[in-house]
């Protein structure tokens, strides 16, 4: 808006130049045809003009007119220099911005540089009776050997993918029985998706994962960028999984979420 009435000024001046110039040449050539007549008694014409004022009348031709010429050069050329400054403005904002989001990117990228904290919960469920040592056991080996969370991370400058196993340093932050839980709402929800019959031999746990490198292939660690970034994570058993029921008696194991410090919560929702 601003340009445009600016531009608009501009142009308003030209023509304002133009007309003052037109009446000043008006005004000069009826000086000179009234002041530089031969007979007085005669109207102005140029057959009534002397020497004197034919060559001043030329000469003041001549100079209004490349003055005009030259105005209209000055003009056009301090208009095309306008435009000119104005694109290379708005490239030097454009660079600015730009440079701007980067440098945030990478400040983001060295806040988290050494592996971000997360933490996974779900719920485990035994074929019977477990003791608090056997839950623990089966809890702290459980992403070490037999099951991984897998991370797909999407902004603009590419894709990056992390995973939950034995790099990320798995540990058994809590766990609680589910038939023992009262007012937390996770907990009861959780607890909806377990028949009363296996509440008893149901825990709720937690496993903090203090240093869960998600990665692009030049190992830059991934920071988030802006609100069309995309996050996919997902849930895995290997094919010894059977044999890690078998040892620590887990009837199925159930993953609820994920929640990476700075990115947030991200639901998985798979069960085994």
């Amino acid at each position: 808006m601003l340009c445009a009435t600016l531009l608009h000024l501009k142009k308003r001046n030209m023509s304002l130049g133009i007309t003052i110039e037109i009446l000043s040449l008006i005004l000069a050539l009826g000086g000179i045809l009234l002041q530089t007549r031969r007979d007085p008694s005669l109207p102005p014409s140029w057959r009534n003009l002397s020497n004197g004022g034919r060559l001043i009348l030329l000469l003041i031709v001549v100079a209004a007119t490349i003055k005009i010429i030259k105005g209209q050069i000055d003009n056009r050329t301090q208009h095309e220099t306008s435009i000119a400054n104005d694109a290379k403005l708005a490239q030097m904002q454009m660079t600015n911005t730009e440079l701007l989001k980067t440098n945030q990117h990478l400040i983001r990228v060295m806040s988290v540089a050494s592996g971000y904290s997360a933490l996974l919960s779900g719920v485990v469920i035994f074929d019977g009776p477990a003791s608090p040592h056997q839950v623990e056991e089966a809890l702290r080996n459980l992403f070490l050997k037999y099951a991984a969370v897998e991370i797909t991370a999407i902004n603009s400058l590419g894709t990056y993918e992390g995973r939950v196993d034995h790099g990320a340093h798995p540990e058994v932050r809590r766990f609680l029985n589910l038939q023992r839980i009262q007012e937390d709402s996770t907990l009861l929800r959780l607890r909806n998706i377990v028949t009363e019959q296996q509440q008893p031999n149901a825990f709720f746990f937690e496993i903090r994962c203090a240093n869960l490198k998600i990665l692009n292939q030049d190992k830059i660690q991934y920071a988030h960028f802006d609100n069309k970034d995309q996050i996919h994570v997902s849930a895995k058993v290997f094919d010894w999984w059977y044999d890690f029921r078998s040892l620590y008696g887990v009837k199925s194991l159930y993953i609820d979420k994920l929640a990476i410090e700075e990115l947030g919560e991200i639901q998985i929702g798979q069960q085994f």
